[in-house]
């Protein structure tokens, strides 16, 4: 009995050497891997940190470029006009650094130019063209195809820090060439008249006008493109007079000299050949030009014609320009009445 008291105390002993051993082993276990996670989990929250932000970042942006531009509101002095008259634009201040641009659509046979205090400048339509900080603007619009055409502009403001604009404004202005003739309006058949028997009696010395071509500043240096073509157009200016070989706007008196004052220009994009010009005076003649140097693209000339004024009250004059190479002939002569005081 003795034996097996000592065997089953044997037993005991080693069976509870183990359980300690095996309660050591899983301490250890359970301390180790509490280091391991220590070590790990700051890089973790930081990862989750910096994912956060991302994420934050990237929907602001995508509420800044959803966010709609707010309304410019604009002031115009006139809605319609005829060609090369001025429109004055106007708009509220943003406060805020920045710049403002302006941009037209475009339309067959339009022309833009924006004038200031260095004269005036022509603008490509469809492209923005950077106005600065300035809150307003006078630009003048050419129709030379279509006698009434709608063009719309538009103001946006950007901002110094931004690519996408924060406030947009638009109008509409309605340009009409009176010299060219109405679509809608019906033609009326002139009645045929016995034709007069007249007798031509000698006509006295006829001086011949005074021309004055005067000169003009031209801002962009025009570019010929061998490819395009050429256009001339050409538009009445003012009347007045020649004094010292300048002409002088003002009235024109009955019985007295005075001058016609027009524009020709090349609105293609190509240099055009030589041409002239022919003016209807009050006397009953025509005079026809000697053949002019050619003209860039947006180059013009700007001539003065002297005539003697008859003693009706008013006469109307007849310019016409010409030339080999031409894309159109609809925009190359006008009609204008001049009154005599």
């Amino acid at each position: 009995m003795n034996n097996v008291t000592i065997e089953v105390e044997k037993k005991t002993v080693v069976m509870k050497s183990l359980a300690i051993l095996g309660l050591i082993f899983i301490i250890s276990f359970i301390a180790w891997l509490s280091v391991q996670i220590v070590a790990v989990a700051p890089s973790a929250f930081s990862s989750l940190a910096s994912l956060a932000s991302s994420i934050s970042d990237a929907r602001e942006e995508v509420v800044e470029e959803m966010k709609e531009p707010e309304v410019l509101t604009i002031q115009s002095n006139t809605q319609t006009i005829t060609t090369s008259e001025q429109v004055v634009l106007s708009w509220d201040d943003v406060d805020a650094p920045g710049t403002y641009a302006f941009v037209y659509e475009c339309s067959n046979g339009v022309t833009v130019e924006i004038t200031g205090v260095d004269g005036f400048r022509n603008i490509a339509c469809g492209t923005n063209y950077n106005l600065g900080d300035i809150q307003n603007l006078t630009f003048t619009v050419a129709s030379n195809e279509i006698r009434s055409t709608d063009i719309a502009y538009t103001i946006s403001f950007l901002r110094s820090d931004e690519t996408k604009p924060s406030h947009i404004g638009s109008g509409t202005v309605t340009v009409t060439n009176l010299a060219i003739a109405d679509p809608n309006e019906p033609v009326v058949e002139a009645e045929e008249e016995t034709p007069e028997v007249v007798v031509e009696e000698e006509a006295p010395a006829v001086t011949p006008p005074v021309v004055v071509e005067e000169p003009e500043f031209v801002f962009e240096i025009p570019v010929s493109n061998p490819n395009g073509t050429a256009d001339l157009t050409t538009r009445f200016l003012n009347v007045g007079e020649i004094i010292n070989n300048r002409f002088v706007a003002g009235t024109v008196e009955r019985d007295e000299t005075g001058a016609i004052q027009f524009e020709v220009r090349n609105i293609g994009n190509k240099t055009s050949e030589s041409w002239s010009f022919e003016v209807s005076l009050p006397d009953g003649s025509t005079y026809e030009s000697t053949t002019q140097a050619p003209l860039r693209p947006n180059e013009r000339a700007t001539l003065a014609l002297g005539f003697e004024a008859d003693g009706g009250s008013s006469f109307t004059f007849e310019v016409s320009v010409e030339s080999d190479d031409e894309r159109t002939e609809n925009n190359n002569s006008f009609r204008q009445i001049v009154s005599f005081r």
